[in-house]
């Protein structure tokens, strides 16, 4: 009986450390952020929400979306040209409109 390989979604990761000066500042925003809300009933409607993209003309694929395909995660990295030319795109979205 032959084997069959299962191919899988590899996704590129980049990480970085974090300290715990980092935790104490998510902890200390989520608590301004409740303290907030105990104020104000309607400040989560006050919130805008926005993203970022950039789009490479040399066709460089945004990072958060590749995925490598495989049988054994191949530890795989993606070369790209520093400095090429570029569309930035915002979006934003809040409780009444885009």
């Amino acid at each position: 009986m032959r084997k069959r390989l299962v191919f899988k979604p590899y996704r590129i990761q980049l990480v970085q450390e974090l300290s715990d000066e980092y935790h104490r500042h998510r902890l200390d925003f989520c608590l301004q952020l409740q303290d907030l809300m105990s104020y104000d009933d309607l400040c989560l409607k006050k919130v805008h929400f926005n993203d970022e993209a950039t789009f490479h003309v040399n066709g460089a694929v945004n990072r958060h979306n590749v995925r490598i395909w495989g049988s054994e995660n191949p530890h795989a990295y993606v070369e790209h040209q520093h400095d090429s030319p570029n569309v930035n795109v915002f979006c934003a979205i809040s409780s009444k409109k885009v």
